[in-house]
């Protein structure tokens, strides 16, 4: 533990170590994002995962492009399942990892994005990781234009 950090009452530090092993969460043989599985050879997914590692449009505090990874990294830690049921037992993921991205060229990157988010199949729900709020614009366009304007939307957003 260490002695700068005020733990509270009783002491302990509830701190989710940074170096963490897959053994300290019992994830060892999970897969990443819980082990979902991945679409058939040629099949389309039901799920399809996007990363979008931007901090550029944050002026708070930068590291919100280091988001997806982690958000990766620790989806592993949780399965998919109840006492009841395994929640996602015929729900297929695709990970494509991160959208390419050019530092210092915010217009280039929300054409990026759009257009990434834009080759989503038709009939797959794309969940973007971001990143900060510049995420927002190209997902809302690429998804206007994929559903001709039909579209729900559930917008997460994490502050301290």
């Amino acid at each position: 533990m260490d002695a700068n950090i005020d733990c509270g009452p009783g002491g302990r530090d509830h701190r989710i170590p940074q170096d963490m092993s897959e053994h300290e969460f019992n994830t060892a043989g999970l897969s990443a994002w819980a082990g979902l599985k991945p679409p058939a050879a040629g099949a389309r997914p039901d799920v399809r995962i996007v990363g979008v590692p931007l901090d550029r449009g944050s002026l708070y505090r930068p590291g919100a492009a280091k988001a997806p990874a982690q958000l990766r990294r620790l989806s592993a830690i949780f399965a998919p399942v109840t006492e009841h049921a395994e929640l996602f037992d015929s729900v297929t993921l695709q990970d494509d990892g991160d959208v390419a991205l050019v530092d210092g060229d915010m217009g280039a990157n929300v054409e990026s994005v759009a257009a990434e988010i834009g080759r989503t199949p038709k009939g797959t729900l794309p969940i973007v990781l971001g990143g900060d709020h510049t995420t927002v614009s190209p997902t809302l366009i690429a998804q206007q234009r994929r559903l001709n304007g039909r579209m729900s939307i559930l917008y997460i957003d994490a502050h301290p």
